[in-house]
């Protein structure tokens, strides 16, 4: 028994104990990495030569070979040991041509790029009415005929990125859902000059596929500004996105 108490006693006091103060574990080490950081332009150096050299690099591509084969061999030359690449099947999703336009109040062209994983439009694409959304309880609460045969724009307020991506991830299929044709996603971003920001989606088993790419910040706040004021915003989405066989790949 009194054994027993003493180990409830010590539990008791391990419990309580403060727990270890990150600065002083680390702070030494992390110090050192910020200097280094701050004076050797290597690291910047290698991040332009694979941006202006190589590239995209989208799983399955060659752009992603070279990077990985350019990558092992900077391994190696900054004296990692063991450097191996092994073989890995990996997802071959091609984006192909893709477009998105503004066919009225005016015409004009939207700043798009394709949501990864993407299925394609019919090959003269999608024109159809905007409808546009700021939550999922939104989308959720407007009768399925107000939705039927819509692009549904997901522009929900940004909260910080974990908070906002599952309408990038979730969206399209929950807009499927409710009968849309195809869906645009502001762009996963608190800032923006026109640079749409890309990402993968995730199609669930219990709705259609349906086209889904990402507009600019500022795209998606001029036809919600349109939309807010009463005017009718149609919009023209091309994609030729296309899921090929598994690719061979190094991990």
């Amino acid at each position: 028994m009194i054994r027993f108490v003493a180990l409830l006693l010590l539990a008791g006091w391990v419990f309580a104990a403060e727990p270890p103060n990150l600065e002083e574990q680390y702070g030494s080490a992390a110090q050192k990495l910020i200097d280094a950081a701050l004076t050797d332009t290597e690291g910047l150096a290698r991040l332009r030569y694979l941006c202006d050299h190589i590239g995209n690099r989208l799983s399955g591509t060659e752009s992603l070979e070279k990077a990985i084969e350019w990558s092992a061999t900077e391994m190696k030359n900054a004296g990692l040991e063991n450097v191996q690449t092994p073989l890995v099947k990996v997802p071959h999703w091609v984006r192909g041509r893709e477009s998105a336009e503004l066919v009225s109040p005016i015409e004009k062209p939207l700043t798009m790029v394709g949501l990864g994983m993407s299925v394609a439009t019919p090959p003269e694409g999608i024109t159809a009415g905007v409808l546009a959304v700021s939550s999922f309880d939104q989308l959720e609460a407007t009768p399925r005929g107000q939705v039927a045969g819509k692009i549904v724009l997901l522009n929900p307020p940004w909260k910080g990125y974990g908070p906002t991506v599952i309408y990038r991830t979730a969206g399209p299929s929950r807009a499927a859902q409710k009968g849309a044709a195809a869906v645009l996603v502001r762009s996963m971003t608190g800032f923006s000059l026109q640079t749409p920001h890309t990402g993968t989606l995730e199609y669930t088993e219990d709705a259609p596929k349906v086209p889904a790419a990402a507009v600019s910040v500022e795209d998606a706040a001029m036809i919600q500004r349109l939309l807010d004021g009463g005017t009718p915003v149609r919009v023209r989405l091309t994609m030729e996105a296309h899921q090929a066989p598994e690719a061979d790949s190094h991990n």
